[in-house]
């Protein structure tokens, strides 16, 4: 009698453990949060707008589709940026924190290779109090701003009598503040911009 119990019992165990195989009888790791599948985050964070989003992309939109100069003054650009062959390659933009203030700035400048307009930057972009870009310089050819890097600017022009000046300012504090000396020109900095040709509108 023993026996046929011990055979019953054991049938059973054989049976049990069967069925375990079969369908799994350890705790699901999603019932246990210290077991559970990690997920990655997503590579791509969302970043905001950039806060000059509405000049770049009236730049972006003039450029690539050749305005003159008289079109861009009309419509607050700087007229300059029509002076080139291909003005959507040869005119960029780059947004960064010169003075390390934490907020950006906005430089528009040319990238092409040109013996009087090489390096040269067309309009400083920086941010008031209230977070709205405001205009800081707008270059043109008798008042001319070329890139010294940091935040250095050197400044060359000519008045209305046969006068000219040289200078290096500087960028502080929202204003351009004249540093008293000049620049060689073999000093100047090609800043860092991206074409135009590049931007998109869903930047």
């Amino acid at each position: 009698m023993k026996t046929k119990k011990w055979k019953a019992l054991l049938t059973a165990l054989v049976l049990v453990l069967t069925v375990c195989l079969a369908v799994g009888c350890t705790q699901s790791s999603h019932d246990n949060p210290e077991t559970a599948p990690v997920t990655e985050a997503p590579t791509e964070t969302p970043t905001e707008e950039s806060p000059y989003a509405s000049i770049l992309s009236a730049y972006a939109q003039a450029l690539q589709a050749g305005w003159k100069g008289a079109e861009l003054m009309e419509n607050g650009l700087n007229y300059l940026a029509a002076e080139f062959e291909n003005p959507a390659e040869d005119v960029g933009y780059l947004e960064t924190d010169l003075d390390g203030n934490g907020t950006p700035e906005l430089l528009i400048g040319v990238l092409a290779d040109d013996p009087f307009y090489g390096k040269m930057i067309l309009s400083l972009y920086a941010l008031d109090d209230s977070g709205t870009p405001m205009l800081v310089f707008d270059g043109t050819e008798r008042n001319r701003y070329y890139y010294a890097g940091d935040i250095r600017f050197a400044n060359l022009g000519s008045g209305a009598y046969d006068s000219s000046f040289v200078t290096t300012v500087k960028f502080q504090d929202n204003e351009m503040i004249d540093m008293t000396y000049t620049t060689d020109p073999a000093d100047y900095v090609l800043a860092a911009l991206t074409p135009f040709s590049a931007w998109r509108e869903t930047q």
